[in-house]
């Protein structure tokens, strides 16, 4: 829910988390899930946003998510206790990610606990290990369309290999 403050408010006392990917792999996932979306006769919001045009809908969404993480962190930036950011796909191993959440809200998983992968990619679909999570094309329209936005080139380059 992106309306935090008003969760705050009717959650005393809660604990917040947010979940964070690197920025091209986010962008190829929203691309894949509009590409998904439009091969299974559905739409929505972001699939019209993408095919009215593609460039405009990626710097929307760019923007998007740096004024919600943007917001998400001038919240509670007089709370760090209450907020967890985290790198959903930084660690190799999902039990260092459960170990930190559960470290963060001060409680113990239990023994076979495991954190659940929604939407995961099955094996055998796509290339490389992972982290590779969608085409070389689509990932350099990405790049071409982040570069003609004005994000800065150095930058970039460090996050699309």
């Amino acid at each position: 829910m992106h309306d935090f403050p008003a969760l705050d408010e009717r959650f005393p006392g809660s604990k917040f988390i947010l979940t964070t990917r690197r920025l091209d792999d986010w962008l190829v996932s929203r691309v894949r899930h509009v590409e998904y979306r439009r091969s299974v006769g559905a739409t929505g919001p972001m699939r019209q946003e993408y095919e009215a045009s593609p460039e405009s809908a990626i710097r929307l969404w760019v923007a998007r998510r740096l004024e919600y993480h943007r917001r998400v962190m001038a919240y509670f930036s007089d709370r760090p206790d209450d907020l967890l950011v985290i790198d959903i796909c930084s660690r190799a191993d999902q039990r260092g990610l459960l170990q930190a959440i559960t470290g963060f809200l001060g409680i113990q998983a239990g023994p076979g606990v495991s954190l659940p992968h929604e939407n995961a990619r099955a094996a055998g679909q796509g290339a490389g290990s992972g982290h590779e999570r969608s085409t070389p094309e689509v990932r350099a329209f990405i790049l071409r369309t982040l570069l003609a936005a004005g994000f800065p080139e150095k930058q970039l380059r460090s996050v699309f290999p």
